[in-house]
């Protein structure tokens, strides 16, 4: 008898020191990852982790696949590598339980602006006058900027880039800027990314005949514009870039100042051209930033510049006002004197610290809407 009670209390020592030594199976409930999309600009890598569920589960191993290698690829240990333009979706999955989770790989998104109007949008800045304290004390702007790049383009042809090129003085005409040169340096300041601007300006250009379609004009610009942003658009997008077009600044009226015709139509004539680029772009929210027609002289020459500036106004803030626009005051910033073939004195254009004031009141704007990305 005592043999035996012995040999139980053996038996259940044994069995506990058994249950004590063995390993507990935890399964596999499922997995997550730690983003749920990626933005991988073309040549870039990025890590992704993925978690197994629960974090004891036994069985800890994941196996990882991209639903196209063309685009995309991801190593055994979760490395991502973008190879091209596109969307690809990455997939962990767990040896235990097969259970699975994707995280979605984009291209980078990168904001794109419109830049068009007449003269005073092209530009008459005076690149020398960069280097005076008294006009310009951010001497960044008289160098390459290489977070603005600039796509442009006139109606001639004879001031034109089809390709991104790194922002710098007079790049688009010689020893001259236009707004964009502060513009371009407070948006990349403030965003902490690159910015890409399309200009499409041309001095003399009317809204009622030329930023029309079939409006009549022999400068058919505003199909240069609707070509030119397609061609900006698609070359960013081939380099592996996803382009957002963020707003478009305008800055026009002088040649429509000068005739009743014109003056007397152009807030239906602005009205218009927002709705038809912002059909173009397909977006019917695009911001649209005005600068108002500037305290241009004399009367002889624009005696309805008063008429085109309560446009421009109503537009913005009259009873019936075009949403999301935005007018810039500019009635205070210098003028060059100039002065006609038969002697005249005019002034139409800014002067160079006008310009540098018009970027950064465009930008200031441009950020106080609060975009995010």
């Amino acid at each position: 008898m005592k043999n035996t009670k012995a040999l139980f209390l053996l038996v259940i020592v044994l069995m506990f020191m058994s249950c004590k030594n063995a390993t507990l199976y935890i399964a596999v409930t499922g997995v997550s990852f730690n983003k749920d999309t990626v933005r991988i600009a073309v040549g870039g890598t990025e890590q992704l982790e993925a978690n197994v569920i629960p974090r004891s589960a036994t069985i800890q191993k994941i196996t990882w696949a991209s639903s196209d290698d063309m685009i995309a690829t991801v190593s055994e240990n979760g490395l991502v590598s973008k190879i091209s333009a596109g969307t690809a979706i990455v997939k962990a999955m767990t040896v235990d339980g097969k259970y699975i989770s994707i995280c979605t790989v984009e291209g980078v998104h990168v904001p794109v602006f419109l830049l068009a109007g007449q003269s005073n949008m092209s530009g008459d800045g005076k690149t020398f006058d960069l280097y005076y304290p008294s006009i310009n004390t951010d001497l960044r702007i008289t160098e390459v900027q290489h977070d603005v790049s600039m796509w442009w383009s006139n109606v001639y042809g004879s001031v034109t880039n089809h390709q991104w090129k790194d922002h710098r003085p007079n790049m688009m005409n010689d020893n001259q800027f236009g707004p964009e040169i502060t513009l371009g340096r407070k948006l990349a300041d403030s965003l902490g990314k690159k910015v890409y601007f399309i200009k499409i300006a041309q001095g003399g250009s009317s809204l009622k005949k030329d930023w029309t379609p079939n409006g009549g004009g022999s400068l058919f610009i505003y199909n240069i514009l609707t070509q030119e942003v397609a061609f900006g658009i698609q070359a960013l997008r081939d380099e592996g870039w996803v382009p957002e077009i963020r707003g478009l600044f305008w800055h026009q009226g002088e040649t429509d100042s000068m005739y009743d015709d014109q003056a007397s139509k152009y807030e239906d004539n602005l009205r218009g051209f927002i709705a038809n680029v912002r059909a173009f772009v397909g977006n019917h929210n695009l911001p649209f930033f005005i600068g108002e027609l500037g305290a241009i002289y004399p009367s002889s020459i624009f005696p309805f510049r008063s008429v085109v500036v309560s446009a421009q106004n109503a537009v913005v803030n009259g009873p019936t006002p075009v949403p999301d626009t935005y007018l810039i005051k500019t009635s205070d910033l210098g003028l060059l004197k100039e002065y006609t073939s038969s002697g005249i004195e005019t002034g139409v254009h800014y002067d160079s610290h006008g310009y540098l004031v018009l970027g950064q009141r465009f930008a200031n704007i441009f950020l106080s809407t609060n975009q995010t990305w």
